[in-house]
């Protein structure tokens, strides 16, 4: 199988290089993942200016390195299988849970989101990683199951994996929709230069009742979650309502 690996990390990080140096032993990998850390860059791709690439011949797996957001490196990636596409993205591993609205967030989920929006079966791999072993426990479980991973994931509709780290370990898989999890933001201030005073967002999880069926509260009970993540932004269940408040408007809308 091709398989195309990416991550928001960047290509450094023990969490691609463990899973990358695994399935190479049984298939062809090819690494395209960011020179730098860009976790928490959503899909953000770069237009009309150059991203740079350069080859990384440490692994034996080909490795580029490339200077742009994890949905570049996806579609450049692309790009470097030319007319022999990937037959599978693995986007990760992160080194923390994307789970409930972290989706929105994290670049690895739409690195995911970028690849099934080619047409190409699509998988993104997160863990609670508290130590480098854990990268070892989770790709162990990951390729363990990855026959199973292949039988969930279609072209047009990318699939969420999180892997609980090997002190909790994972009773099992729960399929389920994706929770709410907000945090509490804070800004805290720095410095002061010519671009204007330095402000750092950290924040820590909120506890929030969620729908017991759901990758937030599946997770945190020592499961593995595996959520089908939808691209199709329209709120159908609200365009008949707006119609009928457009129509009443008399502003000819339909």
């Amino acid at each position: 199988m091709r398989i195309l690996i990416v991550n928001d990390d960047g290509y450094t990080s023990p969490g691609i290089i463990k899973l990358a140096a695994a399935l190479h032993a049984g298939h062809q990998v090819t690494v395209v993942a960011p020179k730098i850390c860009y976790s928490g860059y959503s899909h953000a791709m770069t237009f009309h200016k150059p991203i740079y690439v350069k080859k990384v011949d440490d692994f034996d797996f080909p490795c580029l390195s490339v200077i742009g957001t994890p949905a570049d490196c996806v579609k450049f990636g692309l790009e470097v299988f030319g007319g022999n596409l990937p037959d599978l993205i693995i986007s990760g591993i992160n080194n923390t849970p994307n789970i409930g609205t972290d989706v929105v967030y994290s670049g690895t989920v739409n690195a995911a989101v970028e690849g099934a929006l080619n047409g190409i079966r699509s998988v993104a791999l997160s863990g609670d990683v508290k130590t480098e072993e854990d990268f070892d426990y989770i790709v162990d479980f990951f390729i363990k199951h990855f026959d199973f991973y292949m039988r969930l994931v279609k072209p047009d509709s990318p699939i969420s994996i999180n892997i609980n780290g090997a002190e909790r370990g994972n009773k099992g898989h729960k399929i389920c929709p994706l929770g709410v999890r907000k945090f509490s933001d804070l800004y805290i201030s720095g410095g002061e230069d010519e671009r204007g005073q330095q402000h750092t967002l950290v924040g820590e999880p909120l506890e929030l009742g969620n729908n017991p069926d759901c990758d937030v509260e599946w997770f945190a009970k020592g499961y593995a979650t595996v959520t089908p993540i939808e691209y199709e932004m329209s709120d159908f269940a609200r365009i008949a309502e707006l119609k009928k408040i457009a129509l009443s408007e008399s502003d000819g809308a339909e």
